[in-house]
């Protein structure tokens, strides 16, 4: 990288040297012509008891330093003058202060002001009077529109939106979408921090729309206790198990308590902790309380810190102490054992960007005046800042790069790594931990330092998006078992066991969704286990089976999955085994066509299956497996089976299917399996795929029951290269089981193939890595035909819990009645009037708009436009109303009549939505109004319309109409009114 020089502070007397043979340099070349007077205004707090780190007595001397060495750059061509003025974080003390030093003094560039409130109203003010401005600060979502303040720079290290950034590279790296946030509002920085994240995950500017995203919002001051925290967390756990914790580090360690007590950081939840700007250390989670630092310490190795990678230069340390002597000095202000903030370096390195760039513009003649043209220059470029590269984009922000840290659980502490950079002729000695991505912010990439990755608890990896089982357990089938519940097998208990017989029973599949029908998913001791329903209506216990089964939960090992017991205290029962979340062989060879080779697969396999676990089981007191199939080869280091259907009976040898060997299977049958495997995988399709376009699953067990010279086997296409990989599987499914190889000759087979194809021993590994960073893929083809109705379902049900009570709505979705908590006759009245008057608008092409009391508004041509029919269907229902009300009853006055007054107007209106919360579709204009008075005016039983309403039925040519004459309507003055009293081909009946 290259960057321009610039002076060093390197020591106090080392910077009088350097600062005064440039004066000297200066006053030799005697140089000609009137230089540029550029005067630098800086408008900021003054107040030593405030602890804003802008605040005057603490940025003003490094604003006179940055003034000091630029004169003595630059002393050619211009002179600097700095004018400072004292104002506030108020807007309006910002604006006047500004009028004043413009209007008497004048202004080349403004450099502040450090307050995010007071930037925008200079920063409009620049732009009227066509000024730059450079401020630390201006995270503000509006502040960011550099279309709208287009002389605005922004030179802070801190640019909230820079973080929002890495969030999003790291739900992308680690499959991320769905997300809670607990943002803290009372707090003005994180209030900020969190609109800037809304806006760049779900506003316009965002890239994914796959996201999920809710902000659960909060005010610090009104937590009395860490359990106040709790409901936040509850709410997040609801929808997300990715929490992004917008608050300061204090109240962070007291949310990380709470989830700790809530058991929310085992790791099954990762907190992302952003906006440090420094490298924490082991006080970030240690208060010398030895037992609540203990669950403390546990509860961060859950949390992810974002925090600025700022290197650490030796100049810096030299101007820190500079200015704590310059601040002193000048101010009066002492920092006593505080250091100078990093905002300091910004105000610095501010001035000496400006004043590089006026150089360069009076230096080519141009006219340092010019604003837009000043501030033009300084983006998209790098300019050497005290501590290193100062990079400013091309919309004018600086950009940063962003340290991702994770704590070591071996020492409790972010540790810190030394590396050196060398850039140009200086060296840089660069602090970064030692578990680490940085993110590289100028061109969005990821660079990883040193060796570890990042640690997750309990070695679990990255949290899953969407738990196993759901975010409520709606996933899982089984409820989650008790110690009880659960029948273990040793020398002291007799438990209920069934057969390993009744496994042949139960069919097996594999569907769209990788979930058999007879299996599940439950919870026991806090780990998932897998469920197998056993098809027995009631269990048969024998010592045989109990021997044979005490057997199989004796086998121990890596690839072998163990079977921890069996569920029998109600139906269904199931036997209970490991979980292995990767699913089977078949789904992940067959269903998922992942682009391998022929070899890589055929590797896999070796690595994978053959290499132990057949192996040991026929070493094994078991002596062969009986039931080996794609669908009973699971991923995750496993290898087992438990299920037998018709179809997987195209795996088993010919031999067991002629009934001349035993149904349980031989090694000899395993073999054989073994080599309809491998046509999978070669094919990366289900057995006989091609021969049952011709013939049914009978037909071909059958042919392979029969037998013959011809052995009927699947087709399996091998590329000439592979020729040993197919003699392998020719001899394994051999019809003579006596001819067919041993596991440890297939063994040796394999491993000898597979160096040949010089596949690395950890390929499978390798590929499972792969698998689930791109899960989203196999996500997909899951949820495909489901996932957009579920969008559209919560976008429903979001607007419907709008618009009713959520307990009232959800009611109505299941069919149920909503009854009235006080369900007076007047209710009863109400309902039975106005379900009466829905049913009778359904025949008609008319739009119920609202009602209120005893009102009711319907109205036709709208939403949908109907030219002049919208007259005709509000007459004809207004008849219809009329009748029905004629002979509706009241259940509580069944002898008294109620009576309809109905007033018509037609007329232009304006409809639209309004508000957000309750959405309603609204009518505004004289129309509404003058049919109200229509009705109001009106008569009992009676139908009174305007003489516009008139006239548009009077083109029909089918209603009845009687003039009413001249009344007075309020606001109106005299009108001509009339009635309509029927229909002449009035339809016979209405809805």
């Amino acid at each position: 990288m290259t960057r321009p020089s610039s002076p060093l502070l390197l020591d106090d007397d080392i910077s009088k040297k350097l600062l005064l043979c440039l004066l000297l340099t200066w006053m030799l070349r005697k140089a000609g012509g009137d230089r540029y007077k550029a005067r630098i205004v800086t408008i900021e707090v003054s107040d030593q008891n405030s602890s804003l780190s802008f605040e005057i007595s603490r940025s003003g001397p490094a604003i006179k330093l940055a003034i000091e060495q630029s004169q003595a750059l630059y002393n050619d061509t211009v002179e600097l003058l700095w004018e400072f003025r004292a104002g506030s974080c108020g807007p309006e003390v910002v604006g006047a202060v500004a009028a004043d030093v413009y209007y008497t003094t004048g202004v080349d560039v403004f450099i502040g002001p450090g307050c995010s409130k007071a930037v925008m109203p200079l920063a409009h003010m620049a732009n009227s009077w066509n000024l730059p401005i450079i401020t630390p600060v201006g995270n503000t979502e509006i502040i960011g529109n550099k279309n709208q303040f287009p002389r605005l720079t922004r030179t802070s290290y801190f640019m909230q939106g820079q973080f929002a950034d890495v969030v999003v590279f790291l739900m992308e790296e680690y499959l991320w979408n769905t997300v809670a946030v607990i943002n803290d509002q009372g707090t003005l920085f994180y209030d900020l921090l969190g609109l800037t994240f809304d806006q760049i995950l779900d506003g316009e500017e965002s890239t994914r729309e796959d996201l999920t995203w809710r902000r659960i919002p909060f005010t610090l001051s009104a937590i009395d206790d860490r359990d106040d925290f709790n409901i936040y967390l509850k709410e997040a756990s609801r929808f997300a198990r990715v929490i992004i914790c917008l608050l300061d580090l204090m109240a962070s360690r007291e949310l990380l308590l709470a989830a700790h007590a809530l058991g929310y950081t085992s790791g099954d939840y990762v907190f992302i902790l952003p906006g440090l700007t420094e490298m924490p250390t082991m006080d970030l989670w240690k208060r010398n309380n030895t037992e609540e630092d203990k669950l403390a310490r546990q509860a961060f190795e859950s949390v992810i810190l974002l925090v600025l990678a700022q290197p650490l230069a030796v100049p810096l340390d030299h101007f820190k102490k500079l200015m704590r002597r310059s601040s002193l000095e000048q101010y009066g202000y002492d920092y006593g054992n505080k250091e100078p903030e990093t905002s300091v370096v910004i105000y610095y390195e501010s001035v000496m960007m400006y004043t590089h760039v006026l150089n360069e513009t009076l230096s080519a003649g141009g006219n340092p005046k010019d604003g837009i043209a000043m501030t033009k220059k300084m983006w998209n470029r790098t300019f050497q800042g005290l501590a290193g590269p100062l990079v400013v984009n091309e919309m004018g922000d600086r950009v940063s790069d962003i340290v991702v840290v994770d704590l070591n659980p071996s020492t409790g502490n972010f540790e810190v790594g030394l590396f050196t950079v060398r850039l140009k002729t200086e060296t840089y000695v660069v602090s970064f931990p030692l578990s680490v991505l940085v993110y590289r912010v100028e061109n969005r990439s990821w660079q990883r330092q040193g060796t570890n990755g990042i640690f997750w608890p309990n070695g679990k990896g990255p949290p899953l998006n969407i738990p196993l089982c759901g975010f409520r357990n709606e996933n899982c089938d089984v409820k989650e078992l008790e110690k009880a519940e659960l029948a273990f097998i040793n020398q002291s208990v007799i438990g209920s066991i069934v057969s390993l017989q009744s496994r042949a029973r139960r069919p097996s599949s594999s569907s769209k969704q990788n979930r058999d029908p007879d299996s599940g998913i439950a919870i026991f001791k806090g780990q998932h286990v897998r469920l197998r329903r056993l098809a027995v209506k009631k269990p048969v216990i024998s010592g045989c089976v109990l021997q044979e089964f005490k057997l199989v939960q004796e086998i121990s090992a890596p690839n072998l999955v163990r079977v921890l017991g069996a569920y029998l205290e109600e139906p269904p029962f199931a036997l209970v085994t490991e979980f292995c979340p990767k699913g089977t062989l078949q789904v992940t060879f067959v269903v998922y066509c992942l682009g391998l080779t022929v070899t890589g697969r055929m590797h896999a396999l070796e690595k994978k299956i053959h290499n132990t676990g057949l192996a040991y089981i026929h070493a094994s007191p078991v002596q062969h497996h009986g039931r080996l199939s794609s669908a009973t080869c699971l991923i995750d280091n496993r290898f087992t089976n438990l299920n037998l259907s018709l179809a997987e009976c195209l795996w088993r040898a010919p031999e067991i299917l002629r009934g001349n060997a035993p149904s349980r299977g031989t090694r000899e049958g395993d073999i054989y399996s073994f080599a309809i495997v491998l046509s999978e995988i070669v094919t990366r399709s289900s057995p006989y795929e091609h021969e049952a376009d011709y013939l049914t699953l009978d037909e071909i067990l059958e042919r392979l029951k029969r037998g013959g010279e011809h052995e009927f086997r699947p087709s399996a296409d091998v590329p000439a290269n592979l020729s040993e990989f197919r003699a392998l599987m020719t001899s394994c499914w051999g019809e003579d089981s006596r001819t067919r190889p041993t596991v440890v000759w297939v063994k040796k087979q394999l491993k000898g193939m597979a160096a040949k194809c010089g596949q690395s021993a950890n390929f499978l590994d390798n590929l499972l890595r792969r698998m689930e960073l791109y899960a989203s893929n196999l996500e997909k083809m899951v949820e495909e035909k489901t996932e957009e109705l579920a969008e559209e379902k919560k976008k429903a049900d979001a607007l419907l819990y709008e618009i009713l009570p959520r307990g009232i709505a959800d009611r109505l979705k299941r069919g149920l009645a909503v009854e009235a908590e006080h369900y007076e006759c007047v209710v009863d009245l109400l309902n039975d009037l106005y379900s009466t008057f829905d049913a009778t608008l359904e025949g008609f092409d008319v739009y119920k708009i609202e009602t209120i009391g005893d009102a009711y508004m319907v109205v036709s041509g709208l939403p949908h436009r109907n030219g002049n029919l919208h007259a005709q269907q509000i007459a004809r229902v207004s008849l219809a109303l009329r009748d029905v009300i004629s002979v509706f009853k009241i259940r509580h006055r069944p002898k008294e009549k109620l009576q309809l007054r109905i007033g018509l107007h037609s007329g232009s209106v304006c409809a639209g939505v309004v508000g957000r919360k309750m959405p309603r579709y609204c009518l505004f204009g004289d129309t509404v109004n003058t049919a109200s008075r229509m009705e109001s005016n009106g008569e009992a039983m009676k139908i009174h319309m305007s003489g516009k309403t008139c006239e548009l039925l009077q083109t029909f040519g089918t209603f009845d109409i009687a003039t009413r004459g001249e009344v007075i309507i309020k606001g109106k003055g005299l009108m001509t009114t009339y009635w309509l009293l029927g229909e002449k081909k009035q339809r016979a009946a209405y809805p």
